[in-house]
């Protein structure tokens, strides 16, 4: 991989990453506002989704912007997005200027969707914590491979 990808890889993941971070740190601090719109949206179960919520934003953000199981995290994602774009999105329920509002997060999430698809597809690039335990894992494999030839 060429220097340009490593650092847009890890660009993109810090960029992907913090809507999630952010949206979960607001979540946590305005609980009862949060709450309230997700009733509004007519989720059930709101006091216990909102709490799953924060942790998947939180978690799967922080492990995208890492690169920390990277993969399971951007699926992670991704599976998240389906049901709240669906309940907190549903632009066909709206009218008027809230509509086209609903319209522009609902597409949003689904780039988000593809994003995440794309991210889980492919390495997190060279600056990830998966890319360094990758690299030491395979200098350990080395390094045990020398100590047998030398051993025989």
């Amino acid at each position: 991989m060429s220097r340009t990808s490593d650092w847009a890889d890890l660009i993109g993941r810090a960029l992907l990453s913090l809507i999630f971070i952010l949206g979960g740190i607001n979540k946590a601090f305005h609980f009862d506002q949060s709450q309230a719109y997700m009733s509004s949206q007519g989720v059930p179960a709101t006091h216990l989704l909102l709490a799953v919520a924060i942790v998947i934003e939180l978690v799967g953000g922080l492990g995208i912007l890492l690169g920390r199981f990277t993969r399971t995290m951007a699926s992670l994602l991704f599976l998240y997005l389906i049901p709240v774009t669906y309940y907190m999105h549903g632009f066909w329920h709206a009218t008027g200027p809230m509509a086209q509002e609903e319209l522009a997060h609902f597409l949003k999430n689904v780039a988000l969707m593809g994003a995440f698809l794309f991210v889980a597809s492919h390495h997190p690039g060279r600056f990830s914590i998966d890319s360094l335990i990758y690299r030491a894992r395979e200098r350990e494999r080395a390094a045990a491979g020398e100590r047998r030839i030398r051993a025989a």
